[in-house]
């Protein structure tokens, strides 16, 4: 058996595939095997499998999704390591053999990379997929703030999956923040910051779904301790509003009933972190408060995109269509090719309903379908 299995997931990317799978066959690192699962395609997806031969194991099974597929694989393999691909992207010669030895060097149950992404023909995007600088140690506390881990460029000991267990079926997205989640709960996490994977960005990923994955995000969230998240900040941070702000939007993402009291208390502490009054302004706008959610984000717009753009759906909220338009064009103008802002300027038009920016932007922008080549 080989030392690493990598598993990939194949659901109706025949435009994809094959270009993956020649990213893996060009690996430096030979002794790995390839397990694909036909997740039920209904393209061409399964006939490009059978083609490959004997470079890789070939599964066919009904849909069932990402993490169906994936738990499929790893039951019907035994290697000590495991590496997760998905079949529209693409990995970096060097992806099995660094992941490995970083593994067995630091004595690591799980590894990821940094990511760079690409469009559908494979042209460079700007934007990274990186882990927040300074957390080194802190892993999992920085996990619980926002998922930084890339599933394709993750690999795991085989061992994590007997004691944690495997992807939860229930979970149509983000099951593999909830995995990585409970597995950095108990087991050593580490990074690769040298980009070992090309992600591809384009109108099929299944990530575009934000409002699933916003959902599913806080049941996995709802998985978590409050005391070990608590404690988690403490060690990551040392400066009390930096563990208050970690705090305050773990709450909120996990549509926790405490998140009300505790963002009064941090409020108080903190009046000058806008991070803490950005959660507020989401949690009144969820809550259906739009006056005080307005009073909010105005208060914090001033040269802030993510601010002015929420000003601009509370205010189309509140039938207030041309004051919306305005505040929508105006982030566009702070941030140009803002995805959110682009998106709901055009259901203004169509009176669809608008999407509300629910994070301040991250140090590292990540790339939607159609954005500009770098």
């Amino acid at each position: 058996m080989p030392r690493v299995t990598v598993v990939l997931p194949v659901y109706n990317h025949d435009a994809f595939v094959q270009q993956t799978l020649s990213s893996l066959y060009a690996q430096d690192y030979c002794d790995f095997q390839i397990v694909a699962v036909d997740d039920g395609s209904t393209d061409g997806s399964l006939e490009i499998l059978k083609r490959q031969g004997s470079r890789v194991l070939v599964i066919e099974s009904r849909h069932q999704g990402p993490a169906g597929a994936r738990n499929r694989a790893l039951s019907e393999t035994d290697s000590d390591f495991v590496a997760f691909m998905d079949a529209d992207d693409l990995c970096a010669p060097e992806r099995l053999r660094v992941e490995l030895e970083t593994l067995e060097k630091e004595n690591l149950d799980l590894v990821a990379s940094a990511m760079n992404f690409i469009d559908a023909e494979g042209h460079p995007l700007s934007g990274t997929w990186t882990c927040p600088a300074g957390v080194a140690g802190h892993y999992w506390a920085a996990l619980l703030e926002r998922n930084w881990i890339g599933t394709p460029s993750v690999m795991v000991r085989r061992s994590v999956f007997d004691t944690i267990g495997v992807f939860d079926e229930g979970f149509t997205h983000a099951e593999d923040y909830d995995l990585w989640l409970r597995i950095g709960r108990t087991h050593a996490i580490g990074y690769v910051d040298t980009p070992l994977i090309c992600c591809r960005r384009h109108a099929a990923n299944t990530s575009i779904n934000i409002e699933s994955h916003q959902r599913f995000e806080s049941l996995a969230l709802q998985k978590v301790d409050r005391g070990e998240a608590w404690a988690a900040f403490g060690s990551l941070y040392r400066k009390g509003r930096h563990r208050s702000e970690a705090w305050i939007w773990f709450l909120l993402r996990r549509g926790d009933p405490a998140f009300a009291r505790e963002a009064a208390r941090a409020v108080a502490q903190h009046p000058n972190s806008r991070s803490i009054r950005f959660a507020v302004g989401v949690f009144q706008y969820d809550c259906g408060l739009y006056e005080k959610s307005l009073v909010t984000f105005d208060s914090l717009k001033q040269g802030d995109a993510a601010a002015t753009h929420n000003m601009g759906v509370v205010y189309a909220r509140c039938g207030m269509k041309e004051a919306a338009a305005v505040h929508l064009e105006t982030a566009l103008q702070l941030r140009p090719g803002y995805f959110d802002a682009e998106h709901n300027l055009a259901a203004l038009q169509n009176t669809q309903d608008l999407r509300l920016t629910r994070r301040p932007f991250r140090e590292h922008s990540v790339p939607m379908p159609g954005k500009p080549r770098i």
